[in-house]
């Protein structure tokens, strides 16, 4: 549902120098929201406290304004001190304070951005003092810069329940302005979708893996898909993906039936930003428990290969396909039926 005054706080969080200051700055300034900066450590603090904790300390206490108020947009947040942990290998924090972040993004719809860029370095004539060592040990290791974006890109959603809006700063190759970014976070909220979620049915019959395929009214396309639906500001993706589940063919999920496939891809959504599509498999116990909400006119239970040729898309076919891979997050799930 389209928020035409969307008010919500707001986190930015990526890799140093990817634009966090530039967008957090320019996005208050054209919303009226406050800006509060990320702490910079200075080279204050005591020898019995390492700078890693004294950023989640500090980040910790910066996030008390999530519960406070709206209309503020955080620079960082301590989702950063456990990413940057992440990358280094260096041991993880008591997830105490990530688990108090998460309670604050859910019960406060906070949208969390992490900006992806593909090619991000030191800029010059910028030494790497004490202040910048850990922008250098991760941005001049491709490995270490890798495990960082994967803490936000698939642990955070996929192990801890935050699901970020993914916002790719550089576009056709050139870096994306300040107002194309803004844009972009308006567009979120105002259409409440941070990504997407594709939730693939199947039964496990005697012979065949059968896989449950809706046919959309005609007002929404009258194509042939799997289930999909938005996820909302502030929502998990386990979350996301049981909710439509229910609305979808109304049928209530327990987690053991629930799976997260590790299959993701991206596409351009319709309310002009790219949404990344996460898919997720729920076995059903009997193909007649199915009922169909007034979104789609009939569906039908299909063998995979017939699954993949009746449904219209691309991305609808490889999530299919995704209930095979042995190379998924977990494993075969059609495998598992035998």
């Amino acid at each position: 549902m389209k928020n035409e005054n969307p008010r919500n706080n707001i986190v930015i969080e990526g890799l140093w120098f990817s634009g966090k200051t530039t967008l957090a700055k320019y996005y208050c300034s054209r919303n009226g929201y406050d800006f509060v900066p990320e702490p910079i450590h200075l080279g204050n603090i005591s020898e019995a406290e390492s700078v890693n904790s004294w950023y989640l300390s500090e980040h910790t206490k910066r996030e008390a304004i999530l519960d406070a108020r709206h209309s503020a947009v955080l620079e960082r947040s301590s989702l950063s001190s456990y990413a940057f942990q992440y990358a280094l290998e260096d041991g993880f924090f008591d997830n105490f304070e990530l688990n108090q972040l998460k309670r604050s993004i859910q019960e406060h719809a906070v949208l969390v951005v992490y900006l992806k860029s593909d090619q991000l370095s030191l800029p010059k004539g910028i030494s790497s003092d004490e202040y910048y060592s850990g922008a250098n040990q991760i941005l001049s290791d491709t490995r270490r810069r890798k495990r960082y974006e994967q803490w936000f890109l698939e642990e955070l959603p996929y192990s801890y329940g935050i699901t970020p809006f993914v916002l790719r700063t550089p576009e056709n190759g050139v870096r994306k302005t300040p107002e194309m970014m803004e844009e972009e976070v308006r567009a979120v909220l105002m259409h409440d979708r941070v990504a997407q979620v594709n939730v693939v049915c199947y039964w496990c019959g005697a012979a065949e893996t059968k896989v449950l395929v809706l046919k959309r009214n005609q007002r929404k396309g009258g194509f042939w898909q799997t289930i999909t639906g938005g996820v909302h500001v502030g929502e998990g993706l386990f979350e996301a993906a049981k909710r439509e589940v229910f609305e979808e063919i109304g049928l209530n999920v327990n987690d053991t039936s629930l799976s997260a496939t590790g299959a993701k891809y991206s596409f351009p959504g319709n309310d002009g930003y790219i949404l990344d599509e996460y898919v997720f498999s729920f076995r059903v116990d009997s193909m007649e428990s199915v009922h169909i909400s007034e979104e789609h006119e009939t569906f039908e239970w299909l063998g995979v290969e017939d699954a993949k040729n009746r449904v219209a898309y691309e991305n609808n076919r490889t999530a299919i396909e995704s209930l095979e891979n042995k190379k998924n997050r977990h494993f075969s799930l059609i495998e598992n039926c035998l």
